[in-house]
């Protein structure tokens, strides 16, 4: 008989297995063991991913290390304010109203 854990594990194994077929993300495997594992931003994967990708493509160091320390600084703010505030100053206006 498979415990309330294993089910879990195939759950987990089916949403990944989802986010990464469907979606097109990259899963970074279990950081159990890792020093990140309780980050929810990993500021090497992040400039990493703004030199390469999305509309950040080819962006300079600088402006690199300055969203880095923009999100850090909202990020410490913790419980002080909701996730709408603290994300709306990297929220791109979509000009709809």
């Amino acid at each position: 008989m498979r415990s309330i854990g294993d089910k879990e594990s195939h759950s987990q194994a089916r949403v990944v297995a989802f986010f990464q077929e469907a979606l097109g993300y990259v899963h970074l495997g279990n950081w159990r063991d890792s020093s990140h594992q309780n980050r929810n931003i990993v500021p090497e994967l992040l400039a990493e991913w703004l030199k390469n990708s999305g509309s950040a493509r080819g962006s300079d160091r600088g402006i690199i290390a300055k969203v880095l320390r923009e999100i850090e600084q909202a990020a410490a703010l913790g419980g002080s304010k909701t996730l709408s505030d603290v994300t709306a100053p990297f929220t791109v206006c979509s000009g709809m109203a």
